[in-house]
């Protein structure tokens, strides 16, 4: 077990500026092993034998501590999901959210994923949104589930928008829902998409895992 302040990364350099002290205090240790008097070479290679192991232990330690502060510090780090498409190029964006938006009004909800806050829009790019009608009433009821969502694709800003052509959908199998890490899975179907720059892509599927929105409050 870490102390409770392990975790401070901020103080990883601080705790690194002390193991090095420590190093350089046995050196000056071994140092002055050779001028003490009243010992003989054996005594003398000796107690520089085990300054040099007590060194090494100490390297040891210090990179196992450091390690597992490292470890621990990814281990509470929350998810930011992620998303790949199998078109041409391969797209892969280390980030992705799913909600359920409730209608009203006797209507459908609608499922929405995307890369980005649809709250305030995209703010970086590639950017991806998929967003369909279901009677699922929260993100969690949608394993086992299969969407058709309307999808589209932009590479960068104010660039062409590929989407999937009108009238038609792209297929998105939900998975199971990790509560542990508050994220659900799924898989994007195969399907041909069209570009706003009137060029046609293939999609070969792609995968999901979506952070849920608003699931640790």
């Amino acid at each position: 077990m870490y102390p409770p302040n392990s975790l401070d990364t901020a103080a990883w350099p601080a705790r690194r500026s002390r193991t090095r002290r420590i190093y350089r205090g046995a050196g000056w240790l071994a140092l002055g092993l050779f001028v003490l008097t009243g010992c003989s070479k054996d005594e003398m290679k000796k107690m520089a034998t085990s300054v040099q192991q007590t060194t090494q232990d100490l390297a040891a330690q210090s990179q196992d501590y450091i390690q597992g502060a490292v470890e621990a510090v990814e281990e509470q780090l929350p998810s930011t999901g992620s998303l790949s498409l199998r078109i041409e190029p391969p797209l892969e964006i280390e980030s992705a959210n799913v909600e359920i938006i409730k209608i009203g009004d006797g209507r459908s909800n609608v499922v929405q994923l995307a890369t980005y806050d649809t709250d305030s829009g995209p703010s970086s790019y590639p950017s991806v949104l998929l967003h369909g009608q279901t009677a699922a009433d929260s993100p969690a009821a949608l394993a086992g589930q299969t969407v058709g969502c309307d999808l589209y694709v932009q590479q960068s800003s104010g660039g062409a928008i590929l989407m999937s052509p009108p009238g038609s959908s792209v297929q998105v199998t939900f998975g199971q829902f990790d509560q542990e890490s508050g994220t659900l899975k799924a898989s994007v179907g195969s399907s041909r998409l069209i570009s706003s720059d009137r060029s046609k892509v293939n999609l070969n599927g792609g995968n999901v895992v979506a952070v849920i929105r608003g699931a640790g409050n």
